[in-house]
């Protein structure tokens, strides 16, 4: 009988030890005390999510078979990067001790690793980082694929200007080093779709950008004229506006430059360009009562050195004066169209 229980005892622990994981198994050492998991010797194996994602392991920049996520490319214009259909491997600028070094005006791919709270792949971003010298204004432009939504943040300064299939922000920094933050918006990232980031450097900017409240190159209500430079391909001027009551506004970019070719679109709220004006010429939009965004930008040639002038007049339909009725003061009467 004492024999019999003792079998049987035997059989169950082997069964416990042989249902033990693997994860469990190699975090307990020789003496049998167990020990944290990032300890261990062995590489953890990509697994299944419960969702059916993809859960990427954990990455250092101690790891031995670390690969950048950067790639080089030859092309210097803002179009969006092709698709591919391989797996790009994880990156490893995922702090700012691993930051990638920017070079200004050369283009670089990156891939933003889908970010999963069930897995011990954590990191939400990727860092890069732009060395200034002396003053300058740093302008960054990321390019996204289609169906991808990412957002870019200058570090302890300036916000993003989101709009459409990129990002855009600049600001007038002073020497030092600063550190460009790339997360996900609307949706995951992705190891088969690389986003485009570039950086440019300007010795010239103009005044608002250097004096406006937060030193950066963000919106601003439009309120009269606005005279300002174009410094760099990738720099943009954004204004909004908004129509109080029905009417028509006029638009005139004034540019005395024959160096530079500037174009302005006007925005609604859903990221959709609904008009488009050529410098040095005027026209007049009846628009929807609401409020838009303005964009100046250089498509091909600029000049950091003659301001252009962008003008937007507004006219109201006529409206209907009312007041209350003198004889009937319950009674509010309106006179006009």
């Amino acid at each position: 009988m004492k024999l019999t229980y003792v079998l049987l005892r035997t059989m169950i622990m082997l069964l416990l030890f042989s249902w033990v994981s693997p994860e469990l198994s190699s975090s307990v050492n020789a003496a049998g005390t167990p020990q944290p998991a990032e300890e261990s010797s062995s590489q953890p194996a990509t697994r299944s999510t419960g969702g059916g994602g993809m859960c990427f392991p954990y990455l250092t920049s101690d790891s031995a078979d670390a690969t950048t996520d950067t790639y080089i490319t030859p092309d210097t214009t803002a179009s969006p990067p092709s698709s591919r259909s391989t797996v790009a491997p994880l990156p490893v600028n995922t702090s700012y001790g691993t930051a990638i070094e920017l070079t200004p005006g050369v283009p670089v791919e990156g891939y933003l690793p889908p970010d999963d709270q069930d897995c011990v792949w954590f990191q939400d971003a990727l860092y890069y980082k732009i060395t200034v010298t002396k003053t300058q204004k740093i302008t960054a432009l990321m390019l996204v694929p289609p169906g991808l939504d990412y957002s870019m943040y200058l570090e302890g300064t300036a916000s993003f200007r989101h709009k459409g299939p990129y990002d855009q922000l600049s600001y007038v920094a002073q020497p030092g080093t600063y550190y460009l933050r790339i997360s996900e918006g609307h949706t995951r990232g992705s190891l088969t779709q690389p986003f485009n980031l570039k950086v440019m450097l300007s010795d010239k900017f103009d005044d608002y950008e250097r004096y406006s409240d937060d030193s950066s190159a963000t919106d601003a209500y439009y309120r009269g004229p606005s005279v300002q430079t174009i410094d760099n391909l990738y720099d943009e001027d954004w204004k909004m506006f908004g129509l109080d009551y029905p009417g028509t506004i006029t638009v005139r970019l004034d540019n005395p430059s024959s160096k530079g070719v500037y174009k302005v679109e006007i925005w609604d709220w859903e990221d959709n360009v609904i008009a488009t004006v050529k410098q040095n010429e005027t026209k007049t939009l009846r628009l929807p009562v609401t409020s838009y965004f303005v964009r100046v930008y250089a498509p091909s040639k600029y000049d950091p050195d003659v301001p252009y002038t962008l003008t937007m007049d507004t006219k109201y339909d006529p409206r209907p004066v009312c007041h209350w009725d003198e004889e009937r003061p319950w009674e509010w009467v309106c006179t006009g169209p």
